[in-house]
């Protein structure tokens, strides 16, 4: 099923990045109680005529309308659990793969230096090799400030 804003209105209200059920659904699901559960990733999951949505999806269809399945939202603090709106973009999803922890971004090569990369396009990008590890990861955080920029989208957009 597409949810529509007027679909998702129908059934929810939404208060400071929570839905509200605005009507009776069974026991679990009553009018004024919040909507979801905690998924095992962290997410709030939302059950809705036999389909489990994420709840900040919903949130974003609430206050902007349809979105297309290949958008990603994206929490902008990275928290998963904070739905407020003012903390959700639509963004691409490699621009969502940009929020990845742990990510060197450089390989140690047989020399004993580090190579640094970048992936735009699905194109890696050499930054550049460098001798120690930590000019690596210097290089690393710079070039992600250059090319993982996600200010091109606004709330809505």
């Amino acid at each position: 099923m597409s949810l529509s804003r007027d679909i998702v209105r129908e059934f929810f209200d939404y208060k400071e990045g929570a839905l509200y059920w605005k009507v009776n659904r069974g026991s679990q699901q009553c009018k004024g109680k919040p909507a979801g559960t905690p998924h095992s990733k962290g997410y709030i999951a939302i059950k809705l005529n036999g389909t489990v949505y994420k709840a900040h999806r919903l949130i974003y269809i609430w206050h902007f309308g349809h979105l297309p399945s290949k958008v990603h939202i994206d929490h902008i603090n990275c928290i998963r659990n904070d739905n407020r709106i003012e903390n959700l973009r639509k963004v691409t999803p490699q621009e969502n793969q940009w929020n990845r922890k742990n990510v060197k971004g450089f390989s140690v090569l047989p020399s004993g230096k580090f190579r640094v990369r970048i992936c735009i396009n699905n194109k890696d990008i050499h930054i550049g090799v460098f001798d120690t590890e930590e000019e690596a990861k210097m290089a690393y955080q710079q070039a992600k400030k250059e090319f993982h920029s996600i200010n091109k989208y606004s709330k809505g957009a």
